[in-house]
């Protein structure tokens, strides 16, 4: 009898060996397991916010590059279109700014403090216009002199709505009306016979050039795509 309690004790001790090694087994296992599934997803994403990081930064440079070279395409146009209306009247296109003459006076103010103006060669010569905008009448005369030139950028950014040009006036020089963004129409401009590079630029679509047929600044207009209307 007592040998066969020996017996049964030592068969039990056996086979819980097995039990406690397959426990032991599948705890390593699923340590293992959650172990190898952690260091993937935080390796993935950092993967993923490089590559994400690397994918703007190209984007970013490259919206720049074709934003400048759409710039630079657009201002060689312009210049194409000057030098192809210049030429077409028989005139060299012009490779560098024009000299300013002789006799130069300092600026001085107009009467109604709507613009400054220079004195050259016995005319007027519009530097700036300093008014509130709207419907812009530019006088024949400035301190008794006639007004024959509207100068470089004298109105440009201005927030001229119209601008009726004086009998007197034979010049508009380089970018006088640029990115005037609410002029819409322009009148006169009879007498004008020769216009700088850029006058118009930057104006909006709907301006309108009002001017008597085959004149000078008629040509003009209709050579860079603005609507004419002749009186």
């Amino acid at each position: 009898m007592q040998n066969s309690g020996r017996c049964i004790c030592k068969h039990r001790r056996t086979s819980l060996f097995p039990l406690l090694l397959l426990t032991l087994l599948s705890l390593a296992v699923t340590f293992s397991s959650c172990k190898s599934e952690e260091i993937p997803k935080g390796s993935g994403d950092s993967a993923a916010t490089e590559t994400s990081g690397e994918d703007t930064q190209t984007s970013d440079s490259t919206l720049s590059y074709y934003t400048a070279l759409v710039g630079r395409l657009e201002a060689e146009l312009l210049q194409l279109k000057e030098q192809i209306f210049l030429l077409q009247y028989g005139e060299s296109a012009p490779v560098d700014r024009p000299m300013e003459p002789e006799d130069t006076t300092a600026s001085l103010p107009s009467e109604k403090s709507d613009y400054t103006y220079e004195i050259v060669n016995g005319s007027a010569v519009i530097t700036a216009y300093c008014g509130s905008g709207g419907d812009v009448v530019i006088p024949a005369s400035l301190g008794g002199y006639p007004v024959r030139v509207v100068g470089d950028s004298a109105f440009a950014k201005s927030a001229v709505t119209s601008v009726v040009l004086p009998d007197t006036l034979t010049k508009i020089d380089w970018f006088a009306f640029r990115d005037c963004l609410s002029l819409t129409a322009v009148v006169g401009g009879d007498g004008v016979t020769e216009i700088g590079y850029g006058a118009f630029d930057g104006c909006p679509a709907a301006l309108v050039v009002i001017c008597p047929k085959g004149s000078y600044l008629a040509a003009y207009a209709a050579s860079f795509g603005i609507a004419v209307r002749n009186r």
